[in-house]
């Protein structure tokens, strides 16, 4: 899986008041498309978030495991 749907996953788990923050701070980052692909590939290289990415997919892999989330 790549860093970024890593990144998108990590996102979708995300409490609604994060998510929230999340959005508001990246909408104050600016409005061209480019800032923000040059933000997720930053991102996406990041070895701290990918390390964090890696922690949360371990912590939900059993609850996903268990099929509820497939519609």
């Amino acid at each position: 899986m790549s860093t970024i749907a890593e990144i998108q996953k990590a996102i979708e788990k995300l409490p609604p008041h994060d998510k929230h923050a999340l959005s508001t701070w990246l909408s104050a980052q600016g409005e061209d498309e480019t800032f923000w692909e040059a933000k997720l590939s930053e991102m996406a290289t990041d070895p701290q978030i990918s390390n964090e990415l890696r922690r949360i997919n371990r912590d939900f892999a059993e609850a996903e495991a268990d099929g509820l989330n497939k519609a």
